[in-house]
């Protein structure tokens, strides 16, 4: 699917839950900025970027994962990406981020430590840049103001990904309360801040930014999704700011390793999906039976292949991404799925993605009807026409559990156009007001939102 096709299927996208009812992260929909912000600007996003954010703000060494990560590799700019398999580091292919320019605004802008320093600068020096000429402003203090204020709540799950650590488990509370327009705003010794976690596959960075006292700090490390390495980044973003505020850290060398482990703890186990929690026989449906394509609307087609290369496996396909479907033992028609080797394969055979991020393809049957005609009997009763009408049955669809933290979407051969949002209410008006934003004021209001969620690792 191309990045279009992927902006106009968002309409039939599930509802995840009501307007503003809680926080929900999707890097899709900044495909859409992408989107209108080209239209505003006749150019590209990364062009725009260049003249209107990056250029005037001197960071002279960003650039757009994707397809150039190859070439920013070879040249040895950037450290391998990295995740554990069985216990050892495992360096990822470039090819892994091939496919990050179509969410490009999400999750695409690299740049280096000064890179950081100057958007940090930036940011203190309330939307300000330097220039030859004496001071620029280059977003209006409102606007930047407006983007510091807390908007939704991030919920109260217990996960400290969503809230943070709080007392009694550390010395001094480092809170998540809400998100605002691009960050997340919370608190540490009574100071109130801004903050904004950004990964790529390999790597995971956060970024603490105090306003009222004039200070940033920004920690970055190799690594995947797991809990220890978010306990690592707020840790050390907290040593951190103890240094910058002149206070004596709570966090002591010697016991820094049991501090990890017991915060490690903390975190919300995997929640487990009713769809294929049931236990039963290994289903022993004929392989070929699954081969087929099957669509969703919201999300593209799935092909399931038979015996490709001449061996005896099921396959599932879902754009670059190719699994290897494996028999389980639980409820019937019910695979694992396994990333075939290649770039992509990290995604479910690293550690920690086969501990928690497990993908599971769940198939449906439901009976057809069939006519069979015995040309060799032409004196059946009507009894034995009766039983010529046989009943069988063909796999209908399949459901992807753990596709989505908030969905788990149905792939189906006979897919029906869902009704969105304007048609199931065909007289709802936009109330919003009209917008006499030009692009550059969208690209500094935007930038603001991306810089901070990539910054890989710089040698």
């Amino acid at each position: 699917m191309e990045g279009r096709g992927l902006i106009c299927n968002l309409r039939y996208a599930p509802v995840a839950a009501n307007f503003r009812e809680k926080f929900v992260h999707n890097n899709v929909l900044f495909s859409l900025v992408q989107e209108v912000t080209e239209k505003l600007g006749d150019e590209t996003w990364q062009n725009l970027m260049r003249q209107y954010v990056l250029g005037p703000l001197g960071m002279k060494s960003a650039w757009f994962a994707g397809p150039s990560m190859v070439a920013m590799r070879q040249g040895k700019t950037i450290a391998d990406g990295a995740v554990h398999h069985a216990g050892q580091n495992y360096f990822l292919d470039s090819k892994t981020y091939d496919g990050l320019e179509m969410i490009a605004p999400a999750a695409s802008l690299c740049m280096s430590a000064r890179d950081m320093y100057q958007w940090f600068l930036f940011l203190l020096k309330e939307g300000a840049v330097e220039t030859s000429r004496g001071s620029r402003q280059l977003i209006s203090r409102e606007t930047l103001q407006m983007l510091f204020q807390g908007i939704q709540a991030r919920g109260q799950d217990g996960d400290p990904v969503t809230e943070g650590y709080r007392q009694p488990h550390v010395q001094a509370s480092y809170t998540r309360t809400m998100n605002s327009l691009g960050f997340i705003t919370g608190s540490y010794r009574g100071y109130e801040f801004v903050s904004q976690d950004g990964s790529l596959p390999g790597y995971q960075s956060l970024a603490t930014i105090i306003p009222n006292k004039n200070m940033a700090v920004f920690f970055t490390l190799l690594g995947d999704e797991k809990p220890k390495n978010f306990v690592s980044k707020v840790l050390m973003n907290i040593v951190g700011l103890d240094m910058m505020l002149q206070e004596d850290t709570w966090i002591k060398p010697q016991k820094v390793c049991s501090l990890m482990d017991n915060l490690e703890q903390l975190h919300t186990k995997q929640k487990t999906s009713p769809l294929w929690k049931t236990r039963g026989p290994i289903n022993d449906r004929p392989a070929e039976d699954y081969a087929q394509t099957y669509k969703n609307w919201a999300f593209g087609d799935v092909v399931v292949r038979h015996n490709i290369s001449g061996n005896s496996y099921l396959t599932l396909e879902y754009g670059k991404m190719s699994y290897r479907l494996q028999r389980t033992n639980l409820q019937n028609d019910t695979f694992l799925m396994q990333a075939i080797e290649g770039p992509l394969w990290y995604s479910t055979n690293a550690d920690w993605y086969r501990n928690h991020n497990n993908l599971y393809a769940i198939f449906a049957a439901a009976p057809v009807h069939t006519d069979e005609e015995d040309d060799d009997d032409d004196d059946d009763s009507e009894e034995d026409k009766d039983d010529e009408k046989h009943h069988m049955e063909r796999v209908m669809n399949v459901t992807i559990a753990g596709f989505d933290s908030h969905s788990d979407p149905v792939f189906a051969i006979n897919a029906r156009r869902p009704a969105y949002e304007r048609e199931r209410r065909p007289n709802m008006e936009c109330s919003a007001p009209s917008s006499q934003l030009s692009s550059p004021t969208i690209l500094c209001v935007w930038a603001i939102t991306l810089i901070l969620s990539v910054s890989p690792l710089f040698r």
